[in-house]
């Protein structure tokens, strides 16, 4: 099964630091996407899934919304202050980045995807 596209831009997790710039200037202005191998421990994304599909949601038919990740078990908080995921912030939005809020989306089986989209910050990105 074949993760990510062969041109996406990769490196290992312990390259982060160093090439923080280039990566940010992948995701800026290039293709948007970096993949970065080994950043989290296999066991850490199967614990993250099981108290996603045990948690209560808010639901719009086939899709639902789950709030408050950090509230719901350690691995997220562990996730959001993973040392990785920092320097890719940091590099991207500034070291004054500040995390406001952490949700996922729960599509069920038969339920339309959702269009990518910009959370944040509100303006037109593509047309700056």
């Amino acid at each position: 099964m074949r993760l990510c596209r062969p041109d996406v831009f990769a490196l290992e997790a312990a390259q982060v630091n160093e090439k923080r710039e280039q990566l940010a200037d992948e995701i800026i202005t290039g293709g948007g996407v970096v993949r970065i191998r080994r950043a989290l421990p296999l066991a850490r994304p199967g614990e993250a899934k099981a108290v996603l599909e045990a948690a209560p949601a808010r639901r719009d038919g086939l899709r639902e919304r789950v709030f408050d990740l950090l509230g719901l078990g350690s691995v997220f908080v562990w996730m959001a202050e993973h040392e990785v995921v920092l320097d890719l912030i940091f590099a991207v939005l500034g070291d004054q980045a500040r995390l406001g809020s952490i949700s996922a989306r729960r599509i069920r089986a038969g339920g339309a995807g959702q269009d990518p989209h910009i959370e944040y910050p509100y303006f037109d990105l593509y047309n700056t």
